[in-house]
């Protein structure tokens, strides 16, 4: 009965066919390890992945065996990895989950390019899809966070949405199919943990059909998110043109729209501009021209009829730096118009210590400081607590006044401790990282001259 459901599900779904080779991502637990099960037995060709993290000691170890264990059971290849995720996550300054989402994706990317298979099959089924939407519930999501998990995206796969945590755990004890408990997924340290083992309890006791309920407004949000992404396109096609790699969208046709801030979120979001940015331009409709705006990637231009977006020729003014630990000099830029050279030292803070009342040193209480310091291009959006104020302003804002004009603010950077804005670089350090009486050592960094 089940593999049939298994068979129809891909079969509507269209997610691969029995010519494609999948490579199938196997922690060694129990959705995993049912979903190589269903493909074996239904005749589909698979090879699997497994990716020791490094976690939980003896157990990530043990859980590396069974896997391989698994595939010459079963007569497959199996592609097996070991890396050092707090390692990573602590360079790339991300969460422990991020960091091993993303070394295991880029991984599996990197075998099916070199091995050439056809999708990459993971085995989230419908108590993940659940999950996922209380997650972004309750992080704030536009339609597509609450539409729940795609069964096909592009290259990945996920042939166990039509099913659950029971029926696969009911599947694996009658076939007597052994496979590793994660003894972590029990502990409520995530997010995720929470939500299923405190979160979803409860409001099962408010009502038995909660889980059902969540799956109902999955389905019925999916069909939503059709409809909208279809009425983002036909209004897409009238507003917008594409000329000389510019895209002008008509800001007279533009107001028609209602709700206007969705229709621009949606028109900007191909060029990375963030929702803060969008109500930023659209205070400025009706005023002047020439006022710009950046993302990571595009620049948009407010003109008399049109916004102009095109995209950042030079991406290196763009980039992000790193500061992993203290070092006497690092250089930002090199060899680029706005290079910036900076001079960090770590000083007693005591009677001979000495503050120099200059925009080009910042100083920072050194407990309140957390490596790596990351140094970046302001973006818009971006807000900190100017030093001597006790509120928090937009760095656009400070800008206005200040009167820094569009050239210089073009050439600014800002420092970052722990995604915390400390020091528009030669403007402005964040009051909450300011030195006070109970500091004892201070970060002196010293903006030189090139």
């Amino acid at each position: 009965m089940i593999k049939q459901k298994f068979l129809d599900f891909i079969a509507e779904n269209k997610l691969f066919t029995k010519s494609d080779i999948i490579l199938v991502g196997v922690s060694g637990g129990a959705d995993s390890v049912f979903l190589t099960h269903l493909l074996v037995d239904t005749g589909f060709k698979i090879a699997i992945a497994h990716m020791n993290f490094k976690l939980r000691g003896q157990d990530s170890d043990k859980d590396e065996i069974f896997v391989e264990k698994l595939a010459e059971n079963l007569k497959i290849r199996c592609f097996s990895k070991s890396v050092n995720t707090l390692k990573f996550a602590a360079k790339n300054n991300i969460s422990i989950e991020m960091a091993a989402r993303q070394l295991r994706y880029q991984w599996f990317t990197e075998i099916i390019e070199i091995e050439k298979f056809d999708f990459i099959a993971t085995a989230h089924h419908q108590d993940d899809d659940i999950e996922t939407y209380l997650i972004n519930a309750a992080r704030g999501t536009g339609i597509r966070g609450l539409s729940g998990i795609s069964p096909k995206r592009k290259n990945l796969v996920r042939p166990l949405l039509f099913t659950n945590k029971l029926a696969i755990n009911e599947y694996l004890t009658e076939k007597n199919i052994e496979f590793r408990t994660d003894r972590t997924n029990f502990e409520n340290i995530y997010n995720r943990n929470r939500i299923r083992n405190i979160l979803i309890p409860e409001f099962e006791k408010i009502n038995p059909g909660f889980k059902n309920n969540i799956l109902q407004n999955i389905r019925i949000n999916k069909d939503i998110e059709i409809i909208y992404n279809q009425s983002i396109e036909n209004h897409k096609t009238g507003c917008i043109s594409e000329n000389n790699n510019e895209i002008k969208i008509s800001i007279e046709k533009l107001k028609i729209l209602n709700p206007l801030r969705t229709y621009l979120f949606e028109f900007l979001l191909p060029y990375n501009f963030n929702s803060d940015v969008v109500d930023d331009i659209i205070k400025i409709l009706d005023n002047t021209s020439g006022k710009l705006f950046y993302s990571s990637t595009h620049k948009l231009l407010k003109d008399r009829d049109f916004l102009i977006i095109s995209k950042i020729e030079n991406h290196d003014n763009l980039s992000e730096y790193q500061i992993n630990e203290l070092t006497e000099d690092v250089v930002v830029n090199r060899n680029l118009s706005d290079e910036i050279t900076l001079k960090l030292q770590v000083a007693e803070v005591n009677s001979d210590f000495k503050i120099e009342k200059n925009t080009e040193f910042g100083y920072f209480d050194f407990d309140k400081i957390k490596f790596p310091l990351k140094i970046r291009k302001w973006q818009q959006g971006d807000s900190f607590i100017p030093y001597g104020m006790k509120n928090s302003k937009k760095v656009s804002d400070f800008f206005i006044d200040n009167k820094i004009n569009i050239f210089d603010k073009q050439k600014v950077w800002i420092l970052e401790s722990d995604n915390k804005i400390i020091w528009l670089i030669g403007y402005r350090i964040d009051d909450r990282f300011k030195i006070t009486k109970s500091t004892s050592k201070s970060l002196v960094i010293n903006l030189l001259e090139n």
